[in-house]
């Protein structure tokens, strides 16, 4: 019986590993960089690290919502002078003894109170507020630098960006990032059974005649 002929085209090809090791050494690190902003950079590859413009949180901020007190005045009653809501702080109000200032989650703390005694702990009557227990120094707000402190590294060199990260830089106020220009990639779809799929009645008269339509250059 005849041995089968091995097609020429066999005859040329090389093993995986050997054709992964020819493109590896003719292909050069990208080097050429580019800033863009933080919400274009997704998937890019950062050319430099990125740091913290500021602590953050840059001036201590409640974790609940509630009442920013001192601590010296509890347990007693206290006069509510004003409010400081996220995105809105009025500078005018300061905590003096005797006082309450109410604050919301993510406000930034009055001058003069160093705590915050969450709403649902306290008796609401009028302008005063009735605290019933003791209140300790420094609970329920994140103190300055909490989450990162001025400088700190927050993407490495060489790191991916992501969704997320986009949302963290922002956070902190860092709007633009140094990244490497991406590079471009051609694909080319050969074989002879392939076509190009545009006019849909001809696509499909092609399909049933067992033609492949083109689609993987098309990704």
């Amino acid at each position: 019986m005849a041995s089968r002929r091995v097609p020429r085209y066999l005859e040329r090809l090389i093993p995986v590993n050997e054709a992964i090791q020819i493109v590896a050494s003719r292909v050069k690190p990208v080097e050429e960089t580019i800033e863009v902003p933080v919400w274009e950079a997704i998937g890019l590859v950062l050319a430099e690290d990125v740091r913290t413009p500021h602590d953050f949180p840059p001036r201590p901020r409640a974790a609940y919502d509630g009442y920013a007190i001192r601590s010296s005045d509890t347990p007693g009653r206290l006069r509510v002078v004003g409010e400081a809501t996220i995105g809105k702080v009025d500078v005018k109000y300061r905590v003096e003894p005797g006082t309450a200032v109410y604050v919301s989650t993510g406000a930034y703390l009055p001058e003069g109170a160093d705590t915050v005694i969450p709403e649902e702990a306290v008796r609401r009557e009028g302008d005063y507020i009735v605290v019933e227990k003791e209140f300790p120094a420094g609970k329920n707000f994140d103190p300055v630098g909490a989450y990162a402190r001025k400088g700190q590294v927050l993407l490495p060199r060489g790191y991916v960006i992501t969704m997320l990260d986009v949302a963290g830089l922002l956070d902190v106020a860092v709007t633009r990032v140094k990244v490497y220009r991406p590079i471009s990639i051609g694909i080319i779809a050969t074989g002879t059974e392939l076509f190009e799929p545009v006019d849909p009645a001809e696509a499909e008269q092609r399909i049933l005649r067992g033609e492949v339509a083109e689609t993987t250059a098309k990704l």
